[in-house]
């Protein structure tokens, strides 16, 4: 939490956190990396700071965040990159805005937009809990925003277009003479 358009509801959104950490108390943790804005921090620390199964932890380094994110069964938030990041893992994200910056990941069910309602986070929230104690498992499709090979596809293209276009001579070691035609192409039309 800490958009400042929330601002004025973190209570709210506090109090949805706390009423689902003490009813799953024995069922779920909650990690909540704290924004180290002091007005959000104060807010949070004093709605959420005495449950044992929430943890208030300082914002997590992005080379350990990917790996605590993979672990988690589900995300709330109404942070706009961790749209992407937890949809790329499948996560089920409930997102505490009222729009998205992805709405492919509204559209595939991904992200649900829950806003900073108190019940309607709850509600969401444990029909994910529910569903996961019946299954075992939460994992989502992951391969919305593509399967990762986007760029080795548009290299292809770049490729045949100016290979055909400038043919190299040397065939068995024309990976740098591409790399400076490419260049070449590229810059040269963008720098006059």
């Amino acid at each position: 939490m800490h958009r400042r358009e929330n601002f004025n509801n973190v209570e709210t959104m506090c109090n949805a956190l706390k009423n689902l950490g003490n009813k799953y108390k024995e069922d779920i943790r909650i990690i909540l990396p704290v924004h180290p804005n002091p007005n959000f921090h104060a807010k949070i620390k004093k709605n959420l700071g005495n449950l044992s199964n929430i943890l208030l932890i300082d914002p997590i380094p992005y080379d350990t965040f990917p790996h605590i994110l993979n672990a988690s069964d589900m995300v709330i938030s109404d942070s706009g990159g961790l749209q992407e990041e937890a949809t790329a893992l499948g996560k089920p994200l409930l997102l505490m805005r009222n729009k998205s910056d992805r709405p492919e990941g509204v559209y595939h069910n991904s992200i649900l937009i829950v806003g900073t309602n108190s019940s309607k986070i709850e509600l969401t929230a444990e029909k994910i809990i529910n569903n996961i104690k019946i299954s075992g498992f939460n994992r989502l499709k992951n391969d919305i925003f593509g399967d990762g090979k986007a760029s080795q596809r548009i290299a292809d293209v770049i490729e045949k277009y100016l290979y055909h276009k400038l043919p190299i001579q040397n065939q068995t070691c024309s990976s740098k003479s591409r790399q400076s035609l490419i260049a070449k192409e590229v810059y040269g039309k963008l720098i006059p």
